[in-house]
């Protein structure tokens, strides 16, 4: 049975500062669940971070099912229903977690690829400057670190934008995770302006929920994640019948 896929829309770049206000709305409906949501949620951040390699990695493989868990609190309660602490798991009900956990296994692979070309880049550098008599404080060795750092960030925004969407995408609409993924690429090549606008506006909110020794973070985080919502809400139309699930 062939299935109609969601196409992305372009919208107006004022619509990035407008998916913040969003957000901040539906954390106001029930500001302590989605704190106690947050803590949890920052929690595992952390803990993918600082744990075991093997902990570590299993924790970012299952990363987008929990954002698919918590796009689906955001659906529910945008459309009249609750957000409860249980929607961090949702995204293992009903046949989600493994196209979510497909999503985190290219997440992990991409982080792999950029991870490997700095390292082989960084290793070639250090490598010709011991072969020529030069310290590894030299300057050759300076420039091409800082030169290896910024092109993975330049390799690391296209595999951002393909992930943007896509735990939405395959945990609202069930569309195919190599599919959802090229869809969020796709939206956000489309929608540079807004998604531009709203990436520097969460970087202020980051900084801002910074300052007051981290406190901040208990809002930060449900509006920032329920922004994420309301711009995939925005831009794939999610009001339309766009995505027929096969029976």
């Amino acid at each position: 049975m062939s299935v109609s896929l969601p196409t992305p829309r372009t919208v107006a770049a004022g619509r990035g500062a407008e998916w913040i206000s969003e957000g901040y709305g539906l954390f106001k409906r029930d500001p302590v669940t989605w704190i106690i949501v947050g803590v949890i949620w920052l929690i595992l951040l952390a803990a993918s971070g600082s744990t075991s390699f093997v902990i570590g990695l299993a924790l970012t493989l299952l990363m987008p099912v929990v954002i698919g868990g918590l796009m689906l609190a955001c659906d529910a309660q945008q459309r009249g229903g609750a957000i409860h602490i249980e929607h961090l798991w949702a995204g293992f009900n009903e046949g989600r977690a493994g196209p979510l956990i497909t999503v985190g296994v290219w997440s992990v692979l991409g982080m792999l690829l950029v991870a490997f070309g700095v390292v082989i880049a960084l290793g070639a550098t250090v490598g010709s400057a011991l072969i020529s008599g030069g310290g590894l404080e030299s300057l050759e060795v300076g420039l091409s670190a800082l030169l290896a750092m910024l092109a993975a960030l330049l390799v690391l925004i296209p595999i951002t934008m393909a992930l943007w969407f896509a735990p939405a995408l395959v945990a609202l609409q069930r569309v195919e995770p190599l599919a959802a993924l090229k869809l969020s690429f796709r939206a956000c090549v489309l929608n540079i302006p807004s998604m531009s606008v709203n990436g520097l506006l969460t970087l202020l909110i980051v900084i801002a929920a910074t300052i007051p020794l981290f406190i901040g973070w208990l809002v930060a985080v449900p509006v920032i994640t329920a922004s994420i919502y309301f711009s995939y809400r925005d831009i794939f139309s999610v009001d339309q019948p766009v995505f027929e699930v096969p029976q």
